[in-house]
């Protein structure tokens, strides 16, 4: 496949992506990876193989975990062993449907 079909390809999903929710193919696929993240540690998953699940870097993870919802992932998931069943609040921040 020809680089200049590939590149035609990236960038026409990027604007459609772009103009459907109004973010970049970069950033929605950062956000996926972290939502997928969330759900993983919201369950039980531990941190290491959240890493392993090469849904992140294990350098910029924690950063960006951090970042998104103001508690590192090992908080997020002692706060989620300790509601049990998460309270709204954290649902609708944290927990993706």
């Amino acid at each position: 496949m020809p680089e200049s079909f590939k590149k035609e390809v990236s960038e026409r999903i990027g604007k459609t992506l772009s103009r459907a929710y109004g973010v970049t193919l970069g950033r929605y696929l950062s956000q996926l990876r972290m939502r997928e993240a969330k759900r993983l540690l919201a369950h039980g998953v531990s941190v290491t193989e959240v890493y392993d699940s090469r849904l992140c870097q294990p350098g910029h993870f924690s950063h960006r975990f951090a970042r998104e919802t103001s508690l590192s992932p090992r908080e997020f998931q002692r706060q989620m062993r300790v509601f049990g069943a998460a309270p709204a609040r954290l649902v609708a921040s944290y927990i993706p449907t």
